[in-house]
């Protein structure tokens, strides 16, 4: 969400890393819950846009663009599953992933 100051983006690549970062955080909050999980696999898609929008988009330096690449592919890395659910919840266990 910073690449506007850190990097000196300009538009509409900023509007775009803005959005996005906004995006990934709200949905990584909504992720934290336990039975909400399943939700992290948004993030996934939000970090192939984040790849794929500096070759698309101009307003980035190319320091911005491997920056935005890098985040992108760190928060696929991210999103990818691990551990177990510790509790039970009843029916809803062959959901959370």
């Amino acid at each position: 969400m910073g690449t506007r100051l850190i990097f000196d983006t300009q538009a509409p690549m900023a509007h775009t890393d803005h959005l996005l970062g906004s995006l990934v955080i709200t949905v990584s909050i909504t992720a934290l819950a336990e039975v909400a999980r399943p939700v992290r696999f948004i993030n996934v898609l939000f970090g192939i846009c984040l790849m794929g929008a500096p070759w698309m988009l101009d307003g980035g330096s190319p320091l911005a663009d491997w920056a935005g690449v890098l985040a992108g592919l760190l928060l696929v890395l991210l999103s990818i599953p691990r551990g177990r659910v510790s509790h039970g919840y009843g029916g809803w266990s062959k959901y959370i992933v």
